[in-house]
């Protein structure tokens, strides 16, 4: 029963990205992407059994969970800089955002950040 739900969870959003966004894709493109998922995994159990179904899961997860690592570093370098009153753009080149408008001619307009007197919260 667990696969089948998986299985369905999955092929609606496999569906749902190959057209586009569309929260109501067509019915036959759903189909089309479960039947191929039910044939790979029918496949895999009759070459390997279930070893082979869980290999492929963990080789096609491993990069997934690179990914994931990724993307929870740059959130958390994100949510850092906000926290300190930078830009994403400042972020990225470490510029705290009073220096970068006084640079551009501004009189220190922004948020002040960490060095500066702000008031606590």
């Amino acid at each position: 029963i667990f696969f089948v739900t998986s299985s369905d969870s999955a092929s609606l959003v496999i569906d749902m990205l190959t057209a586009g966004g569309d929260l109501d894709p067509p019915r036959r493109q759903r189909v089309f992407w479960a039947t191929t998922e039910g044939a790979v995994a029918a496949v895999l159990l009759v070459a390997g059994g279930l070893g082979a179904m869980q290999t492929f899961q963990l080789t096609t997860g491993l990069p997934l969970c690179l990914v994931l690592i990724a993307m929870c570093y740059s959130l958390s370098k994100g949510l850092r800089g906000d926290r300190a009153g930078l830009s994403m753009d400042q972020v990225a080149q470490r510029q705290p955002l009073a220096r970068a408008s006084a640079d551009e001619g501004g009189a220190g307009e922004g948020r002040p950040d960490e060095r500066e007197e702000a008031p606590s919260r």
